[in-house]
């Protein structure tokens, strides 16, 4: 499957899946109300990662293939039981939508949904993490003192930023980023 950024979703054409967390005790990778879209081939968004994530995706797959399928309520504690090491508890509502404009509809905002990553570095590490988080849901800037090692980044998706004092960025941020 191909992860791909959850605004990405609202132009695809067949059926798909929203899980989305509905309560969340104890430590758990997300909040409530956090949800993910799982086509056919595409995942869209994240709910967290690890076993809940792969428990939700094989669910949903499950699922996409049912005909009379239209929603249904999954309680996971996130422990020894699964391989997942939070200790928490969750519980996700598993539906069915048409297309993924109908499955996003009702979220408040898919705009809030993309939240700004800056990367301080662009050396062999900020290159490769910049180039690996573009399909979350991130506007990805890379930051660095070095214009050498930030044209080093060819990604025309990810912002580049040079300055020779980085740390004076950090009051300048958007908020929650």
């Amino acid at each position: 499957m191909i992860l791909k950024k959850i605004t990405e979703a609202k132009t695809y054409n067949g059926e798909i899946i929203k899980v989305k967390i509905i309560s969340a005790e104890g430590s758990v990778p997300r909040n409530k109300g956090t949800f993910m879209l799982i086509s056919k081939k595409n995942i869209y968004g994240s709910i967290g990662g690890g076993q809940l994530e792969y428990k939700v995706i094989e669910i949903s797959k499950k699922n996409l293939l049912k005909k009379e399928f239209d929603k249904e309520i999954v309680n996971i504690p996130l422990g020894p039981s699964i391989g997942q090491c939070c200790g928490g508890y969750v519980q996700v509502r598993i539906e069915k939508f048409n297309d993924g404009y109908l499955a996003l509809k009702n979220e408040k905002n898919t705009n809030d949904l993309n939240k700004n990553l800056f990367i301080f570095g662009a050396g062999h590490v900020g290159q490769e993490l910049s180039s690996r988080v573009l399909d979350l849901d991130f506007n990805v800037n890379l930051i660095d003192s070095r214009i050498e090692y930030l044209n080093l980044q060819k990604n025309v998706k990810i912002n580049k930023i040079f300055s020779k004092n980085p740390w004076f960025l950090l009051k300048k941020f958007p908020h929650k980023s």
